[in-house]
């Protein structure tokens, strides 16, 4: 994976997750997803995930972001308190469907 990006640079990223957890950030189920993720996040500008609110229920095994790497999170629900606090903490904007945005 990395050779192929070693010359690349995105503006933006935009990241799906099967899986979000309040302590460790984003995650997904494949080795070979994981790794792409962390690259094309690692050479970007600005990373944004997009996960609807179902995905706090269920972390997947492979983390490949934590939210200090994450700028913004793009999602349908306010997450749960915990979760909502460790954003906050880590300086992730949070943009929520209905059009509402809260701001680190």
């Amino acid at each position: 994976v990395n050779a192929w990006f070693a010359d690349l640079h995105c503006d933006l990223a935009l990241l799906g997750a099967s899986g979000l957890d309040a302590a460790k950030g984003a995650s997904t189920t494949e080795f070979a997803e994981a790794a792409v993720k962390k690259e094309a996040a690692r050479h970007s500008g600005k990373v944004l995930l997009l996960a609807d609110a179902a995905k706090w229920r269920k972390p997947a095994a492979v983390r490949f972001l934590p939210w200090s790497e994450v700028d913004g999170l793009v999602t349908d629900a306010a997450p749960p308190s915990v979760a909502a606090d460790a954003l906050v903490s880590k300086g992730v904007t949070l943009h929520l469907r209905s059009g509402r945005t809260t701001r680190r």
